[in-house]
């Protein structure tokens, strides 16, 4: 018996995360995984400095010098942002941002799992141009501060990473390879006027016209009445006769509004929601 009759605080437990956390992850991802991460940051930090240039990605992957680098023009991170790049889980998203990655997250996951060595220089706007390096000997201790420089200034609005000393070898395969998959990946965001190179030539979108399925499991389809409110709302009905629509129409937009749902995007091309919000608009004013 202690001789406790009431709940009293005992002290703090130290939660602070162990660094060894980044080595379990490097078996959950490889080179598709990796670069489609990286490529995804990069579109959601497009998004979120809201850049009206066209969102360019130029991934090199240099068989012969073993090296995998990405370049960005999607905007550059903030001096005050540089923690997110270490920070485990840190993240500028909360959980109701319409993104499709992990900005903050998967630059440090994703290039450590690909290699020892990942150094990133990144230019907010035209301010001052910063670099970070994480590697294995970071990795290896306990002290979670990492330094920053001040270097020499890059394009502005971009971000450069470089991944060496790689964890499996590039071969002359692994170029062919990830074209394709990012050609099939990044379907929509190509056809919208995204542009990503591999090596230097320009990826181009590949769209599926069919799905294969299992025998008697073909996809279903289910057919709804709606509208949409004015002033951005939302009214969904079983009653046919609330809307003096065409029942094609109605079929249209309701189509249009769960792509837009669905996609989670806002603004303009390449980000997914801008074309169908427009395509919307057009479909209520008819």
């Amino acid at each position: 018996m202690t001789g406790v009759t009431r709940k009293i605080e005992a002290g703090p437990i130290d939660g602070t995360p162990v660094k060894r956390m980044f080595w379990s992850i490097i078996s959950d991802y490889d080179l598709k995984t990796g670069l489609c991460e990286l490529v995804d940051n990069a579109l959601d930090l497009w998004k979120s400095n809201k850049q009206k240039t066209p969102l360019k990605i130029e991934v090199t992957l240099d068989v012969q010098r073993q090296l995998i680098s990405i370049t960005d023009n999607a905007g550059g991170v903030k001096k005050d942002e540089l923690d997110l790049l270490i920070i485990p889980g840190g993240s500028r998203n909360n959980p109701g941002a319409h993104v499709i990655g992990i900005f903050g997250v998967g630059s440090k996951r994703a290039g450590i799992a690909l290699g020892e060595l990942v150094r990133i220089q990144t230019r907010f706007k035209k301010e001052q141009s910063f670099e970070i390096e994480i590697g294995k000997a970071w990795l290896e201790t306990n002290d979670w501060n990492l330094a920053y420089y001040e270097i020499p200034d890059i394009k502005p609005n971009s971000t450069y990473i470089e991944i060496s000393h790689l964890r499996k070898p590039l071969i002359p395969k692994d170029v062919e390879n990830i074209s394709a998959h990012f050609g099939e990946t990044y379907d929509w965001f190509l056809r919208q006027g995204c542009v990503i190179e591999v090596n230097g030539t320009e990826i181009q979108p590949h769209a599926f016209d069919t799905w294969a399925y299992p025998p008697g499991y073909n996809p279903k389809a289910a057919q709804f009445d709606a509208e949409l409110a004015p002033g951005g709302g939302d009214n969904c009905t079983n009653n046919r006769r609330s809307d003096p629509r065409p029942r094609s129409r109605r079929r249209q937009l309701w189509s249009l509004f769960l792509l837009q749902r669905t996609t989670n995007c806002e603004g303009a091309s390449p980000t997914r929601g801008g074309v169908l919000r427009k395509l919307a608009s057009r479909s209520t004013s008819s």
